[in-house]
């Protein structure tokens, strides 16, 4: 069998049973082709940023938010003073 095919094994390498000291090449470079990991680094990098962002600006959006709300609930209770 051939290992260093563009980096990897070829399809008929896939198809053949290994046993041994094959199973194991083959199995350290599925670990190496698995992207799972990288996934979920990607996530914790993203959260991070999201993080970062929210504590820079966490006071301009705690006004405008609480505005908001305010705004919410004074609509809501004037609505529930007309239906009285």
């Amino acid at each position: 069998m051939n290992f260093l095919k563009f980096g990897g094994l070829c399809a008929d390498d896939y198809m053949r049973p290994l046993k041994g000291e094959n199973f194991m090449i083959r199995e350290f470079l599925n670990y190496l082709k698995d992207e799972d990991g990288q996934t979920s680094t990607e996530y914790i990098l993203l959260v991070a940023v999201v993080a970062a962002i929210i504590f820079k600006f966490k006071e301009t959006l705690g006004t405008k938010l609480t505005g908001l709300v305010e705004k919410v609930f004074k609509g809501a209770d004037s609505l529930t003073d007309g239906l009285q």
